[in-house]
């Protein structure tokens, strides 16, 4: 197994599967997003994603990749530190990409707590504690959210783009 150098926390499909009736847009557009990247790119993506009832905490390969199923929505902190924790067993970890979905960790409390996480990792790649032996860490975060077209207005768009 090659070394893991980007860590993408997102929800993920279950395994060998690319969409369910009951996918997400953020599961969806992440498996659709790496599973058409290189090959040489997938070899260095590990997959840090939640296990549930449905899909059990396990690490496997898929489309060479690893997928880490490390996390669960159901705690209010838990989830925080089940992330950091398995971030610390990749130390090749280079990148660190967030795709992110409002209420992606249990319910409307998890919010601002997701912003606890942010600031817990900038502080961890800011000191070189997650991995001391890296010089440098990056920190993406994709915020993905939904919409009802009955509250998009045509007028919005025209004032904000004349």
């Amino acid at each position: 197994m090659s070394e893991k150098e980007f860590a993408i926390i997102s929800i993920y499909s279950p395994k060998a599967t690319l969409h369910g009736s009951w996918a997400s847009g953020v599961w969806s557009y992440t498996k659709n997003l790496l599973t058409y990247m290189d090959r040489e790119i997938r070899k260095k993506i590990v997959v840090l994603t939640e296990y549930s009832e449905k899909n059990s905490k396990e690490v496997y390969e898929e489309d060479e990749m690893i997928i880490d199923r490390c996390w669960e929505r159901r705690g209010v902190f838990s989830w925080i530190t089940q992330i950091l924790t398995t971030l610390k067993k990749y130390p090749q970890i280079k990148t660190v990409h967030i795709q992110h979905e409002f209420n992606m960790f249990g319910s409307a409390v998890t919010i601002p707590l997701f912003l606890m996480l942010l600031l817990f990792l900038l502080q961890l790649l800011l000191q070189n504690l997650l991995h001391p032996t890296l010089t440098r860490c990056l920190l993406i975060l994709f915020v993905c959210e939904w919409i009802e077209p009955s509250h998009c207005h045509l007028d919005f768009l025209f004032e904000v783009y004349p």
